[in-house]
């Protein structure tokens, strides 16, 4: 069996070093479409697989500046999208501060924005700043992954609620959608009540690839079970 190795590009707009920003002829900015556009356009010629925006949900002034102030990611990929057209789009959402609809929304639109290249980093935040920014006490490691496991897979049944034949369109019936190929998802869980079906239909790749980079044993198995392979262009 082949084995490949995938390159992508992990987005830190003032450099990689935290005092880049001071080299002559640094980009001293992570808040600039353009230099986030110069990045992207790079990597797609130079082949890479993806490009992969990390996020925190905590000010914290003396860590890395690109850490510190950044554009939300969702909306960022957004742009980049539009200045793209092979590079994969991945980009981190929280588990712990968000909710599986949004979280399959936005990840859903991404992906039929760039046509079919959106990925989503599930990770559960460990930085326990976070919760004062939602009104909320901050989780314990193990509470996080428990939240993480259901809401992953509300998130991809959400996903699912729409086959491919759904939207048919069909000028002459008048008939747009086949509802027989659009389901609720009523999931009904120890943390989560959705009822679905998500308002868009199926994505491109029928489920963005979900990836989890935590580095716990809790991590590597929830990892384990949620990693799917991107789909390159490159």
């Amino acid at each position: 069996m082949s084995r490949l190795i995938h390159f992508g590009v992990f987005l830190l707009g003032t450099g990689n070093h935290t005092a880049g920003w001071r080299y002559p002829g640094a980009d001293q900015t992570f808040l600039d479409i353009r230099v986030l556009q110069r990045v992207a356009a790079t990597a797609e010629r130079g082949l890479f697989d993806f490009l992969f925006m990390g996020d925190g949900l905590a000010a914290n002034l003396r860590n890395h500046p690109s850490y510190a102030c950044r554009l939300e990611p969702m909306t960022m990929l957004s742009a980049l999208s539009m200045a793209t057209t092979h590079v994969g789009l991945a980009a981190t959402m929280s588990t712990t501060y968000s909710d599986p609809y949004t979280v399959a929304r936005v990840f859903a639109s991404l992906d039929h924005i760039s046509g079919g290249r959106a990925a989503w980093n599930a990770v559960t935040t460990a930085a326990s700043a976070s919760g004062g920014n939602f009104g909320r006490v901050h989780p314990e490691h193990e509470q996080r992954y428990e939240i993480a496991e259901e809401f992953i897979n509300v998130v991809r049944g959400l996903w699912d609620c729409w086959s491919d034949e759904a939207i048919i369109a069909d000028r002459a019936t008048g008939r747009f959608f086949d509802e027989s190929e659009v389901r609720p998802l009523n999931h009904q869980g120890p943390r989560f009540s959705v009822k679905g079906p998500i308002n868009m239909g199926r994505c491109p790749q029928g489920q963005p690839p979900v990836l989890q980079a935590g580095g716990s044993e809790r991590g590597l198995n929830l990892a384990a079970r949620s990693i799917r392979n991107f789909n390159c262009r490159s």
